[in-house]
């Protein structure tokens, strides 16, 4: 999915030291687990009898064959429908390196959903992407950063 990042001006002196580092992983960790919950709450309401029309015939020939053998459900119902792979429950945080974290989804259709490729359907009944996720959270995310790494930094002297 959709990778984006904050820059935190100053966090190379909480980063030159070991116990910095170990703190800055924490804090890093612990950002990442709070998109990851920002991403799980961010569904909006199911769309009630809003259809989403076939773009191709392919497309509605392979809708109606898969509806036969039982792969796709109508109504469709979130978490619960064969085909459904649970995109709540798929969101993951990784620690990818000392200053990078990964928030994802494993899903074959997140992409389409809330990703960079996001169908128009989903924009139109209000599904927002991860970039948007995270815009609209990374003020909050880098204040507890910068709080974290100016009170590791100031408590230095001290122990």
């Amino acid at each position: 999915m959709t990778q984006a990042s904050i820059h935190i001006d100053g966090i190379e002196e909480l980063l030159a030291t070991l116990d910095g580092q170990r703190i800055f992983k924490t804090v890093l960790l612990a950002a990442g687990q709070t998109m990851e919950g920002h991403a799980r709450n961010a569904y909006p309401p199911a769309p009630v009898g809003r259809k989403q029309p076939f773009k191709t015939d392919k497309q509605r020939r392979g809708f109606f064959a898969k509806l036969r053998s039982g792969e796709i459900q109508v109504p469709y119902q979130r978490g619960s429908s064969p085909g459904s792979e649970a995109l709540n429950k798929r969101w993951t945080t990784k620690l990818e390196s000392d200053t990078q974290v990964v928030v994802g989804n494993n899903t074959s259709y997140g992409e389409l959903v809330m990703g960079d490729k996001q169908a128009a359907f989903h924009r139109d009944t209000g599904w927002k992407t991860i970039q948007t996720i995270v815009d609209d959270n990374k003020p909050a995310i880098e204040e507890e950063i910068k709080k974290v790494a100016d009170l590791f930094l100031s408590s230095r002297g001290k122990l």
